[in-house]
């Protein structure tokens, strides 16, 4: 028997009834995610990526040991699969298509436990970002001083500044680290392309921003991400997420660095106009 209790990010009461019988103690957490997926996955994938993100969208708001179990359910007819009714007559409509034909029904079950099982591997983050650094296109994509990421209520740790953590031992903080209130709207700094959204385990949620010649915007620990995607270029000042605590973070804030070939570079000096 399983005695650690479980998060549930299920309304179901047919998953909820299966963990009664089992007498596993769990609790129920739900947050509404978006149920789109990308092209090409498999009705396979398609399940177990909804699952994920279910199980992601719920992540922050439980303990880091906490072990989350989502679920979800699609019905395949021939080579389409059938979403989710949205009303009473288009349940009706579904059904009678189904009726009478042979029919697929897919589960994706998800555990998630630390952060670690949920991001890519931090090893490979630094050869990724520097495989961005020599793909930045020898062209000024920016224009002007930059500006604050987020409305700072403070600044909890500036450029240069020695620091000692459990995962990375001593080091200088190549960064800022800025905090306002949880889940407020992060915005580029800058105008540039968007080159990476994705998920480390150290990092958490991550957007990169290419502003040309080398120069990259990194923003860590996002909440969630704003509506955006790898290749769009962006203004300066629109929305790129909020403020979270995702990968290691033992609080909500904005870990903002800069980074000119590759090499951490002060992002306040940035933002001055005289520089």
């Amino acid at each position: 028997m399983i005695m650690e209790k479980i998060i549930l990010a299920s309304q179901s009461p047919r998953r909820k009834q299966l963990l009664e019988w089992a007498e596993i103690p769990f609790e129920i957490k739900v947050k509404s995610t978006d149920e789109h997926y990308p092209f090409g996955l498999t009705p396979e994938e398609v399940a177990i990526y909804i699952a994920r993100n279910k199980a992601l969208a719920v992540r922050n708001d439980v303990h880091n040991k906490s072990i989350i179990l989502a679920a979800d359910t699609i019905v395949v007819l021939g080579e389409s699969i059938i979403g989710k009714p949205v009303h009473r007559e288009e349940a009706v409509s579904i059904l009678l298509a189904l009726s009478g034909q042979k029919h697929k029904v897919i589960t994706g079950v998800v555990l998630l436990k630390e952060e670690k099982e949920i991001g890519l591997p931090a090893a490979g983050r630094e050869k990724v970002f520097a495989g961005l650094a020599a793909k930045s296109p020898k062209q000024k994509l920016w224009r002007g001083t930059f500006c604050l990421p987020i409305d700072v209520a403070r600044i909890t740790c500036d450029f240069g500044t020695i620091r000692t953590t459990q995962e990375k031992g001593r080091y200088v903080h190549k960064a800022l680290d800025l905090i306002n209130l949880p889940r407020s709207v992060v915005w580029a700094t800058q105008a540039g392309v968007i080159v990476l959204k994705d998920r480390y385990e150290d990092t958490g949620n991550t957007i990169i921003i290419d502003h040309g010649f080398g120069l990259l915007s990194l923003f860590y620990h996002l909440e969630d991400f704003a509506a955006v995607d790898v290749g769009q270029t962006i203004a300066q000042g629109n929305p790129i997420g909020t403020i979270g605590k995702t990968g290691y973070a033992t609080g909500y804030h904005l870990h903002w660095e800069m980074r000119l070939n590759n090499i951490a570079i002060d992002p306040m000096q940035w933002t001055k106009p005289t520089f």
